[in-house]
């Protein structure tokens, strides 16, 4: 039988969700290399040519392959959705890197010709690993403890609070017989590549995105539990009506919250200040102008018009990083790269022109950059890695 052939059955018990551990190895030393791919491609190609220009459904393999990848590599959240400009509709689809860790394919809009494209590209020799859970707490004294996923138990012991790193991973504040004490204030920060879990003297739970910091008390003995956020963060706030949680966010955005669940985007690169509420109620000021959220809306602070409005939040995207994946909706090229240099720890070099494109989608943020610039090649923007440098240049 035919490799080609061969190649082609192989994809359609993929595809069908019948494939035993053997046939996917072979799969995937197929899919290694040019030709295997070439085909991929062709098979794609040949269904997507026979539909209609204005369909607004992708074609048979397509949705198969996008439902295999989102059911095995997400566990039902799109990898890709669809993007439609203009009156003519086109489907931004189709990633195959859920297969193999060393190739991706992406289909992509190019928003300024309006052309389809496809691209296969290797994974690159010079690398850079995902970030993870690591985090510096600073005590109210001035010292400084490095927090990764390998230490554990009682950090800081002292008055009646005990700090301690639980079998989770997350850090823990006890308090005790304090009240005679004054007030302290510890801060958390996460650095580029970082991301950490706190869980406050109250109970609350904090996960922080990788360069930022939370300032709190180490005991919230005030009528209010206020805390200061730079950067990003994902509360889960325990209740209390008799004393409300605050969070002022880069001394521009003041959040009163009672019990809830939100994320708050805020980082001094970005134009908006973005609080997603997901459960309860908070209410943002700024200037003396509040402004209250219902759950599934979002706080949108223009840092440039000064201005605060709701509108309807994109909870996926606005939770993607907590859950483990970069999620873009419509998103300009920088703005995805300022995601990856916070990620992966990286300086930015543009060369010539930003491409003007817009992308849509989903990227695992456990897998090496490498990967990721493979998907971005394959949409058109090239890259050169240079240690920790990432030159971004106009494809050739």
């Amino acid at each position: 039988m035919e490799q080609q052939q061969v190649f082609k059955q192989l994809l359609d018990k993929y595809l069908a969700g019948n494939i035993n551990a053997a046939e996917r190895e072979q799969l995937g030393a197929l899919l290694a290399s040019d030709e295997h791919w070439n085909n991929l491609k062709a098979l794609i190609d040949e269904d997507w040519e026979q539909l209609p220009a204005e369909t607004d459904v992708v074609d048979p393999l397509g949705q198969s392959m996008y439902e295999r990848i989102q059911e095995q590599a997400f566990a039902g959240k799109h990898i890709l959705q669809p993007v439609y400009v203009s009156k003519r509709k086109w489907w931004v689809a189709a990633s195959v890197a859920a297969l193999i860790t060393v190739s991706a394919t992406l289909y992509y809009f190019n928003t300024k010709s309006g052309h389809r494209q496809s691209e296969t590209a290797r994974v690159q020799q010079n690398d850079v690993g995902p970030g993870g859970d690591k985090a510096i707490l600073t005590l109210a004294n001035g010292e400084k403890i490095m927090l990764d996923s390998g230490r554990q138990g009682v950090i800081v012991s002292q008055s009646g609070l005990t700090i301690q790193k639980n079998g989770a991973g997350q850090i823990e504040y006890h308090v005790s017989a304090r009240q005679n004490t004054p007030v302290e204030f510890n801060t958390i920060t996460t650095p580029p590549g970082g991301q950490f879990l706190i869980v406050l003297p109250d109970g609350s739970r904090v996960w922080l995105n990788s360069c930022s910091s939370l300032h709190f008390p180490t005991d919230f003995r005030e009528l209010q539990r206020d805390v200061d956020l730079q950067g990003e963060a994902y509360f889960e706030v325990a209740e209390n009506a008799h004393h409300p949680f605050h969070v002022t966010v880069n001394n521009k955005i003041n959040i009163k919250v009672l019990g809830t669940r939100f994320n708050v985007m805020a980082y001094p690169d970005e134009e908006n200040i973005r609080t997603t509420l997901l459960q309860g109620a908070v209410q943002l000021w700024n200037d003396n102008k509040p402004l209250l959220l219902k759950p599934g809306e979002e706080g949108r602070y223009n840092r440039n018009q000064s201005t605060l409005v709701a509108i309807a939040a994109n909870e996926e995207e606005a939770l993607a990083w907590k859950n483990g994946y970069f999620s873009f909706e419509h998103a300009d090229l920088k703005s995805i790269i300022r995601q990856l240099a916070r990620w992966y720890d990286l300086e930015i070099v543009y060369e010539g022109p930003v491409p003007e494109k817009r992308f849509a989608g989903m990227i695992p943020r456990n897998g090496a950059l490498s990967g990721t610039l493979n998907v971005l090649r394959g949409m058109g923007v090239d890259s050169r890695l240079n240690g920790k440098k990432l030159v971004i240049m106009p494809k050739d």
